[in-house]
């Protein structure tokens, strides 16, 4: 992966050059890093599961009287059930499916390399990508990828549409570990294909995708890729949508 940044401005119809170089994390990297959706009815893959410390059982006693000694009772209380991780991941992803908006920012060695934000309805996306040359709009769906320059106008790019699926992704991961669990909040590491992240290498490849969950809802994911000596990270922070309506072809 290359990922030398460039102050170029940027060309109509073309991703930010800095981010075009670094294949998967780069260009549409910010497109394809969750912008598909969750929409698929397949369950994710079975993992094992992660007990929650129980409670320490409370303990009451009776206070004393002048003639009678102190009495202890223990009382007894179940303990907490253990977190089904794969079941969790899947109910998140599920409350997604109506559609989300997100912030996602790709940076290399430390430093940011380009940020995306937008949402994602249904089966189709609108972002803005920010890098250091420049800033582009996206608008993403099956029948193609158009892009519009700041002040420029929309073009279809005459590449497929981005097939990267990071969301998606987490459907079927390998295996799902609980890292931590209190009150709402949930903490899972994934493991899925490097290559459905749009991580370049071998099929083969395996990464593990820090998330945290809220309330049941998918709020953040994170994971890295080292080529070339460089790493690079990245960040997504998801929410409620910000604009709901249909997205469809700018022209």
């Amino acid at each position: 992966m290359t990922t030398t940044m460039t102050t170029e401005p940027m060309r109509p119809g073309r991703p930010p050059r800095g981010a075009g170089r670094s294949a998967g994390l780069v260009a549409l990297v910010a497109a394809a890093t969750l912008v598909s959706g969750c929409s698929s009815a397949s369950d994710a893959t079975p993992a094992g599961t992660d007990p929650v410390p129980s409670p320490t059982a409370p303990v009451s006693t009776l206070p004393p009287t002048a003639a009678a000694p102190v009495t202890t009772i223990v009382v007894p209380v179940e303990s907490t059930p253990a977190v089904d991780a794969a079941a969790a991941l899947t109910a998140a992803l599920d409350a997604l499916t109506p559609g989300y908006h997100f912030t996602t920012t790709v940076s290399v060695d430390g430093a940011v390399a380009l940020t995306a934000d937008g949402d994602r309805v249904g089966d189709a996306t609108r972002l803005t990508v920010t890098a250091p040359g420049g800033t582009l709009d996206y608008v993403i769906t099956t029948a193609g990828t158009w892009v519009r320059p700041e002040d420029g106008e929309w073009e279809l790019l005459d590449t497929p549409p981005a097939n990267a699926d990071p969301v998606g992704a987490l459907r079927s991961p390998s295996a799902v570990t609980v890292d931590a669990a209190a009150d709402s909040e949930l903490r899972l590491t994934a493991t899925v294909p490097a290559t459905a992240l749009g991580i370049p290498g071998p099929a083969e490849a395996a990464a593990a995708v820090q998330l945290s969950i809220t309330g049941g809802v998918l709020t953040t994911m994170t994971y890295s890729s080292s080529v070339d000596g460089r790493t690079a990270t990245v960040a997504a922070v998801i929410g409620p949508l910000a604009d709901a309506a249909p997205i469809v072809a700018p022209i």
